[in-house]
């Protein structure tokens, strides 16, 4: 198990004494690596591909994302133990790299300008808690297909959302 030890804490010395001591060792079993992923990076699945809630994750979500569907990769990370690439599609969703293949200059087609008058709207301010397992900080990213920032949300944390949704809108036209 030497290849999965992350540290020791303290050092041991391997030395018998008729004093008790306590030695901390660290594992991770996953060894889980981070990859760089060049912005605007996407994958075209070869088949209907079962989703994971989490990289090297052994249970695959119920529904499986539909085969020749076009996907952002967000993140990348590989498990050396296994050399098994995991891809984020965003949020919660992970798959096997095996799954598709990567589109080189592709371009997300532009969604159509809609305009639209509000009729009402409701304001919402107030606190919300990230409810989410582990310890690991929630990514965020500025905009659909967007950029992903630096820092994150903390599960557990609680924060103050300010906000005002619309609930009601009427088409006007196009622009």
């Amino acid at each position: 198990m030497q290849q999965f030890v992350q540290g020791v804490s303290p050092k041991a010395q391997g030395h018998f004494s008729k004093n008790a001591g306590q030695v901390d060792i660290i594992y991770e079993t996953l060894q889980l690596t981070p990859l760089t992923v060049a912005p605007n990076t996407y994958i075209q699945l070869l088949t209907n591909t079962p989703v994971y809630s989490e990289a090297a994750a052994k249970t695959p979500l119920a529904k499986k994302l539909p085969k020749a569907s076009i996907w952002r990769i967000f993140q990348a990370l590989v498990t050396t133990n296994h050399q098994t690439t995991w891809l984020n599609l965003g949020g919660c969703l992970w798959i096997d790299a095996k799954a598709g293949k990567v589109l080189a200059n592709y371009h997300q087609p532009a969604l159509p300008q809609s305009a639209y008058a509000v009729i009402s709207d409701v304001s919402v301010d107030q606190q919300a808690i990230i409810n989410a397992p582990g310890q690991a900080t929630i990514p965020v990213w500025e905009a659909p297909y967007g950029q992903q920032l630096p820092s994150g949300y903390l599960p557990g944390i609680v924060y103050m959302c300010f906000a005002r949704f619309n609930w009601q809108m009427v088409p006007c036209g196009r622009n």
